[in-house]
């Protein structure tokens, strides 16, 4: 389990340092970047291997 400290680090680096919806936010398998969910491939990679944060965490909205 990732302490606070590291989830406010991974919070702040997203994007540059902005923040990205939970809903959209996506984690590559491959090299663990969070990106806005926008495509099939992650963005830092190219790997196609993303799983839904919202999903994993069990906070789809309804």
């Amino acid at each position: 389990m990732k302490s606070f400290v590291e989830i406010e680090e991974i919070r702040t680096t997203v994007h540059g340092g902005g923040m990205v919806q939970l809903n959209r936010a996506a984690l590559c398998v491959n090299c663990e970047h969070i990106s806005a969910a926008e495509g099939e491939r992650c963005p830092k990679c190219g790997s196609p291997s993303l799983l839904g944060l919202a999903r994993i965490l069990n906070r789809l909205e309804k």
